[in-house]
């Protein structure tokens, strides 16, 4: 057990695989740390590798302690290259993620069909999430000591509230991004042909500014007209943004839908994209993002 930190943050991010942990002590320890538990109670708040310890000694003494979830073991060890075919799930943990410390997967054991290929330089992260992407069609994400391939989501719907139910919030920020907003895509799907095909975003239609992208969408290209209807869709969703500042602890909340209640309006549809807990000599506070759900 260690002592009280008087400074802890926790940082995670939707787009980020691997979660960030920075704590501040205001003495020195004389052994070397490799891994952090945190724990509130009975709950497990996060289990980080230690990827920095930091003491300085000036007017006084602080450790710093740096470090990052469990992903950190899947995205620091390399793959070994190999060419499968008709690989599980199973043994693709068995190879690649249970050697990192990771105690188990969530989803079926699946088979993926066909030729699966680990080129040389992939990260073991790498490997389960072009695996996902293939099998379940999206990447898994590492809850604990758990890799999470079933997508589902676990934590519900978040209600904030200035009503005095739900969760409290101390500050409210609506923010409407349109330099994020794609007017239309013009996309070509014959190699010799020209950018004919247009896929026009309706949610632009009257922002009376032009944003426009090009994407071949040939035989011969990587790319598709789907690549164009998902770029439209996630630029409407990164539109809008909403930051809460709210004076708990929300960890492990990542994806969640969320909705907000603020001055008699609801926000509806939206995600938790990212947050950051911070407890110190203030008390704790959580600030949270939320951005739109992509319809």
């Amino acid at each position: 057990s260690l002592p009280a930190p008087v400074y802890l943050q926790i940082a995670c991010d939707r787009d980020t695989p691997a979660d960030s942990l920075r704590l501040v002590f205001s003495e020195e320890f004389d052994r070397e740390f490799a891994q952090i538990h945190i724990k509130d109670g009975e709950e497990d708040v996060m289990s980080a590798v230690v990827d920095e310890q930091i003491f300085t000694c000036k007017q006084s003494l602080t450790t710093e302690i740096i470090g990052r979830s469990m992903a950190a073991l899947l995205l620091d060890n390399e793959a070994k290259p190999q060419n499968f075919v008709n690989i599980t799930l199973g043994v693709l943990y068995s190879m690649y993620m249970k050697p990192c410390g990771v105690e188990s997967f969530m989803d079926e054991d699946r088979c993926l069909q066909g030729a699966f290929n680990v080129s040389k330089g992939m990260s073991c992260w790498q490997v389960a999430e072009s695996f996902g992407r293939k099998l379940f069609g999206k990447a898994p994400c590492v809850v604990g000591r758990v890799v999470d391939f079933s997508g589902k989501n676990q934590n519900g719907k978040l209600v904030f509230s200035d009503e005095g139910t739900g969760i409290p919030y101390t500050s409210f920020t609506h923010n409407r991004l349109r330099c994020r907003l794609i007017s239309r895509i013009r996309a070509k799907t014959d190699v010799q042909g020209d950018y004919t095909t247009v896929i026009e975003n309706k949610e632009a239609a009257d922002s009376d500014v032009t944003r426009e992208r090009f994407l071949n969408a040939s035989v011969l290209s990587a790319q598709s007209l789907s690549d164009g209807y998902d770029a439209i869709k996630k630029s409407s969703a990164l539109s809008r943004e909403i930051k809460l500042e709210c004076p708990v602890r929300l960890t492990g909340v990542i994806g969640a839908d969320a909705v907000v209640k603020c001055r008699g309006k609801v926000y509806e549809d939206f995600y938790v994209k990212s947050l950051k807990y911070i407890l110190d000599k203030k008390g704790e506070s959580t600030l949270v993002t939320l951005h739109r759900k992509e319809n």
